[in-house]
């Protein structure tokens, strides 16, 4: 039996992983700040916003699937797309 989520969360499915979002994490002056510090060209303000939308463990999650096996990284390139997947996947 499906698990009923709350309203404002929602599963999205990226490069195969299906992630819990809860989108009301967007209604949130700490993102809206974070998206203030990306726009302002901190790239790194995108992974806290990333954090706060699904977490350390879905993140990583995410990450496994980009990353090579034989040397063991993520390329930066892959997560920026990603990220792209993630947001595009999320209900508008």
């Amino acid at each position: 039996m499906a698990e009923t989520l709350p309203d404002g969360v929602t599963e999205v499915e990226v490069n195969g992983v299906t992630v819990t979002v809860d989108t009301r994490d967007l209604d949130s002056v700490d993102v809206l700040y974070q998206l203030k510090d990306a726009q302002n060209g901190d790239m790194f303000a995108t992974l806290d916003i990333i954090d706060i939308l699904i977490g350390e463990e879905q993140r990583n999650r995410l990450v496994a699937t980009i990353r090579d096996p034989d040397t063991g990284r993520a390329s930066v390139q892959d997560f920026v797309q990603l990220l792209e997947d993630l947001f595009a996947a999320l209900p508008k």
